[in-house]
């Protein structure tokens, strides 16, 4: 085997193969360091990609259980709203169990509760799972003129309602949670709204679903009630009108959002309306939405809104109807 020995100009002697021996080495000792980041890298991206991906499916799954859930109380209401003795609880039966309701097979199954807490209010609790994932919703519903009308949701992790009338805690459980307003502002709440007016939402506002300050980096579920605090320090309240995932999404003021409701009767161009949400113009007359109402359709655009006026019955209750 030949092998090359030179002599620089120096007098020292060079040896070529063993410098080259020695390049090739380093060259794959940073090829493997090279390959060893990009494992380290691909790897965490996969398991990032891994967690959004479960978290993605369960916020789907969960998602779901509440459409079935909301699904299931909605047509008990309409069908106990339609006097159906087989779903009325009475004093002698005060509660009925619903052990199956058929949906299709995507919506996953669903089971209820129907209970009397009074002559003049009914308790609807339905418990959906979908892929796992469970969500529990309760309708109250309250008799005005002889007819059974809803009263008030309760959504999942909400704490019970006192209910005027309720004679039991609900079938639901909760935890409570603790919280501090700061103490540079003053909490404000619509004073005098009218029943089932959009101000008058502010009384659906529970530890489960106040979520204080607005932070555009948390994540909101629907129904979710934030606040914004003015330069004179009061509060303002939203409500989320759909689940809002955290982070570089629209905020409760900002022009052209659609996931952002503003609990307050009068009437908000900023805000988005659901249907049977109830405002009032400047103009001084109440309008109600027919369909998911956008900036774009003020009242009282045909086809979104109609006008509603309202009466006040012996008992103080305010019954609304077509103007």
């Amino acid at each position: 085997m030949k092998h090359t020995v030179l002599f620089s100009a120096s007098g020292t002697r060079e040896n070529r193969g063993w410098r080259r021996s020695d390049e090739r080495g380093s060259a794959l000792a940073w090829s493997m360091a090279v390959v060893m980041i990009l494992l380290i890298i691909v790897t965490a991206v996969l398991s990032l990609s891994m967690n959004y991906a479960n978290r993605s499916f369960t916020n789907n799954a969960r998602q779901q259980a509440y459409y079935t859930a909301k699904s299931a109380v909605d047509l008990l209401a309409e069908k106990i709203g339609a006097n159906n003795p087989d779903l009325t609880p009475t004093a002698d039966h005060p509660l009925i169990e619903v052990t199956e309701l058929r949906f299709d097979s995507g919506m996953g199954t669903c089971t209820a509760q129907i209970e009397r807490l009074s002559e003049d209010r009914i308790r609807i609790a339905a418990n959906a799972v979908y892929a796992g994932e469970e969500y529990l919703l309760t309708l109250s519903l309250t008799r005005e003129e002889g007819r059974w009308v809803k009263y008030r949701y309760m959504y999942d992790g909400e704490s019970t309602p006192t209910d005027a009338g309720d004679t039991t805690t609900g079938t639901a459980s909760a935890t409570t949670t603790t919280t501090t307003e700061p103490t540079t502002a003053t909490t404000v709440k619509p004073s005098g709204a009218l029943s089932g007016t959009v101000g008058d939402e502010i009384n659906e506002k529970r530890p489960g679903n106040d979520k204080k300050e607005y932070r555009d980096t948390r994540a909101y579920n629907e129904g979710d009630f934030v606040y914004l605090v003015g330069d004179d320090g009061e509060l303002t309240w939203y409500r989320a009108i759909s689940d809002i995932p955290g982070g570089n999404y629209w905020g409760p003021t900002d022009t052209g959002n659609y996931l952002w409701k503003r609990i307050t009767t009068a009437y908000d161009p900023v805000s988005v309306y659901l249907p049977g949400d109830i405002i009032q113009t400047d103009d001084g007359k109440y309008y109600r939405a027919l369909v998911k109402a956008f900036a774009s359709w003020p009242p009282p655009t045909a086809g979104v809104w109609e006008e509603v006026t309202y009466t006040i019955d012996p008992s103080g209750n305010v019954i609304w109807q077509r103007a």
